[in-house]
């Protein structure tokens, strides 16, 4: 039995941001050269299945943070001679910036915003393709704190995995 399911995807998907984020800030802090300066998130601001109705767990976060949440799996076609299912895999990518101004912090969370999809959406230059295809995209959420407020920007990406019962 190989059914792997969302966790595999939220895996690669993390290890593709870990490994290609601080390079992508700094090119669009270099790009924008203005006051509002991005920074990649540390290992540690990595979360997965956070549930953003959480208020406490969502201002103990360290910020910018990211979220991966997956979101409802659905089969691609039937099942296969084999017995294999195609099984397209959204997940829900969020990045939650810290307090600000709401113009500087929105500015900020559309250049994020930018920066995910960059890294997740990029073509394979060998093949043409990129391993993720865009669902969609946007301002999620805010938290209003006593020390201001959270918000974060969202984007689900989905892909085709290949399960064996």
């Amino acid at each position: 039995m190989t059914m792997p399911g969302a966790g595999a995807v939220m895996g690669a998907i993390e290890t593709r941001l870990q490994d290609g984020f601080a390079a992508k800030v700094s090119a669009l802090n270099t790009e924008y050269a203005d006051s509002i300066t991005l920074t990649a998130p540390e290992t540690s601001s990595y979360h997965r299945m956070l549930d953003p109705a959480d208020r406490d767990a969502m201002l103990a976060l360290s910020t910018p943070a990211v979220i991966l949440r997956p979101e409802v799996e659905e089969p691609v076609g039937g099942r296969a001679l084999g017995g294999e299912y195609a099984i397209r895999t959204p997940i829900e990518v969020s990045i939650v910036t810290g307090y600000d101004t709401s113009e500087r912090q929105g500015e900020a969370l559309l250049r994020y915003q930018r920066a995910l999809k960059e890294l997740l959406l990029h073509q394979n230059s060998a093949t043409g393709d990129s391993a993720y295809d865009f669902e969609a995209s946007g301002f999620a959420r805010t938290w209003t704190t006593d020390n201001g407020v959270l918000r974060d920007v969202a984007i689900v990406v989905s892909t085709v995995v290949f399960e064996t019962p």
